[in-house]
């Protein structure tokens, strides 16, 4: 037992880098933390507004007995999304596996630790979710007491079974990749296909439902419902426990996730082992063969590394590679419906021509890949900084290497808008150089705020391609300027745009071209890599901790 506790504080102490926070002495770290924080702050508010209307509006309508079970499916797909693609690395991942096993541990304190670390942080989101929806239920229907004390029991039990299967299908996303040549480029296929799998899902949903009367609505949930109960039992057991206030479904509910957890913990911890040893031991194939050698200049060389490094990477391809992917599908699905549908889709008139320059540049600038590419290098910037290399050639291939992701994106977009109307030579001109000048800002601004804000020290990817203050800064600059762009073209009169649109851009150009020769007098021997004796002490220090608490 105290072997698990131990191991399951160090787990939970690695989540998001809470350790990182809690023992540095870096201001600029503690800062970065603080605006995370904030972050998470308003992204979680959003969700409780969501989901707080959601219930309001299904109480509204006399569907208050669906509930529970919208909120444990909405649960459930919430964890199971989030988990595809990192439980079965979490569990069965090499991180630590080395050092651990040669430990006197057991297999059993690895796997349920680990699982228990999983378990946490996936209880947090189900309770991010649950908790707005009891509590607007309780407000819109005055339920009895036992209706909160069961929903919180409840909600203890509902991520075991999305975690569980999470588990088997990240393993088996794993096992399957593990092997393969380019394993990562097959990882972020499966990853980018989900995702655009559910925003087209989520598309076409919306767009059905604008033309739904209430009493369709109130037929279409009811029926969805009924589904839920079918295919996903456990909503129907918690939504029967809340509404009934049924001890029997309750009991139903509990013995049935903690017997998929036991069978999962008992099947993982015989074969951890072999698992792991199987995913991450292979035979080379001892057949290579010296090419011809070929010289390239320093510019090509960095970009080739570059381009190598980013494919390398599923998290890093799969969350900077949506925002022109959505860009182009939004262009051909432009080009196939016409201009004339998306009139319809809105109250208001206003000129669609006009707009698409801001709303095709704002998507395309989501999440610029310069905005992460220096904190990448991670533990090997050092070997960087030693290579007699110019710090410009470096930034220009990092900056490169964003500008070729985004480029037949780009072009496929502006042929489908360029067949989807017939635009004029001046509508053509902005459709084409408006994006252009907002992209290369955008790319620019994330050598610039990646240089400010690095770090280098992180021991997951995810840390920096999702959770760093640069990667939020990035996506969020972009967005910003061509909203603020738009806002100030619209604002002002019709037989103005031109001008304004003109003297934009060349604002634009400017305060690149300012940042681009602000980034290149940066010496990549002033970056320091924050590796700090006092890090090195504390996790030989926890180390340490750890083995004599299990003595």
């Amino acid at each position: 037992m105290s072997e698990i506790k131990t191991l399951l504080r160090l787990e939970l102490r690695s989540f998001y880098g809470i350790n990182k926070i809690i023992h540095t002495k870096d201001l600029k770290v503690k800062s970065r933390s603080r605006a995370l924080c904030l972050v998470w702050i308003i992204l979680i508010g959003m969700l409780f507004v969501y989901i707080g209307a959601l219930t309001f509006g299904l109480c509204t309508l006399g569907l208050s007995s669906i509930v529970p079970a919208y909120l444990t499916v909405i649960s459930s797909a919430f964890i199971l999304f989030f988990g595809f693609f990192s439980a079965g690395n979490r569990i069965f991942g090499q991180r630590g596996y080395d050092i651990l096993v040669s430990m006197p541990l057991k297999s059993s304190s690895i796997v349920i630790s680990r699982f228990l670390g999983l378990y946490i942080a996936d209880l947090a989101v189900a309770f991010a979710i649950m908790l707005p929806g009891i509590a607007v239920y309780g407000y819109c229907m005055r339920p009895s007491f036992l209706f909160y004390l069961f929903a919180m029991v409840s909600t203890l039990f509902i991520p075991t079974v999305p975690l569980v299967l999470s588990v088997l299908f990240g393993t088996f996303v794993l096992s399957i990749t593990s092997r393969m040549k380019r394993k990562s480029t097959m990882q972020s296929l499966f990853a980018v296909l989900l995702v655009l799998g559910i925003m087209v899902a989520s598309f076409n949903f919306e767009g059905f439902m604008q033309n739904t009367t209430t009493e369709q609505f109130i037929n279409i949930a009811q029926s969805l419902g009924n589904a839920i109960n079918s295919v996903y039992p456990i909503a129907m057991w918690v939504n029967f426990a809340l509404i009934n206030s049924s001890v029997l479904y309750l009991l139903l509910v509990v013995l049935f996730s903690v017997a998929a957890m036991t069978i999962t913990f008992f099947i993982a911890t015989k074969c951890f082992n072999f698992i792991v040893r199987r995913l991450l031991n292979f035979t080379a194939k001892h057949n290579y063969k010296i090419g011809a050698l070929e010289s390239r200049t320093v510019l090509k060389a960095l970009y080739l590394r570059e381009l190598k490094r980013y494919f390398s990477s599923s998290i890093y391809v799969t969350n900077t590679i949506i925002g022109p992917i959505l860009g182009c599908i939004m262009a051909v699905a432009l080009c196939v419906s016409g201009l004339d549908s998306l009139k319809t889709a809105f109250p208001f008139e206003f000129d669609i021509v006009s707009v698409l320059p801001f709303v095709f540049s704002a998507v395309f600038c989501i999440m610029p890949t310069s905005a992460v590419s220096i904190s990448m290098e991670g533990k090997q910037f050092d070997i960087v900084k030693s290579l007699p290399i110019p710090s410009k050639a470096l930034l220009d291939s990092k900056i490169l290497l964003n500008l070729s992701l985004l480029l037949p994106f780009y072009i496929i977009s502006v042929i489908s808008f360029i067949i989807s109307a017939n635009f004029t030579v001046v509508q053509l001109i902005w459709l084409i150089l408006i994006p252009i000048f907002v992209i290369l800002f955008t790319v620019t601004f994330g050598i610039t705020v990646n240089l400010k804000f690095h770090s280098f020290d992180w021991e997951q990817e995810v840390t920096v391609v999702k959770q760093s203050l640069p990667s939020f800064l990035g996506g969020f600059v972009g967005v910003i300027v061509s909203l603020i762009f738009g806002v100030i073209v619209f604002s002002l009169p019709e037989k103005y745009s031109d001008i304004v649109k003109l003297a934009l851009c060349m604002v634009i150009l400017l305060c690149t071209a300012l940042l681009y020769r602000f980034n290149n007098k940066k010496q990549l021997a002033s970056i320091k890599v924050v590796m700090h004796r006092m890090k090195t002490l504390q996790n030989c220090g926890g180390f340490l901790y750890f083995m004599i608490f299990i003595k």
